[in-house]
């Protein structure tokens, strides 16, 4: 089976990148890893070996959470996600 890749950058509603935000799957069609990515200094993150299908991405900054839903059936799927 193919694996992939989810990019994305997490965001403030001035579009500034946030660094430290923790970003998790929260649920999907396909088979995830269970674990959270922390964003780096420009925001950004990376899950691995994802399978082809539909997630719900949640990000958490502080006391704020935003989501964002990714198709992944390329590689790698690319997620923006601002948080407000």
């Amino acid at each position: 089976m193919q694996m992939y890749t989810i990019d994305g950058v997490v965001m403030d509603y001035r579009r500034h990148p946030l660094s430290d935000a923790v970003v998790l799957i929260e649920s999907g069609t396909g088979r995830a890893p269970d674990i959270a990515a922390i964003t780096d200094p420009n925001g950004e993150f990376s899950f691995f070996d994802v399978e082809a299908g539909v997630y719900r991405i949640k990000a958490i900054y502080g006391n704020l959470e935003a989501y964002a839903t990714v198709r992944v059936n390329t590689a790698p799927a690319y997620i923006e996600i601002t948080i407000r």
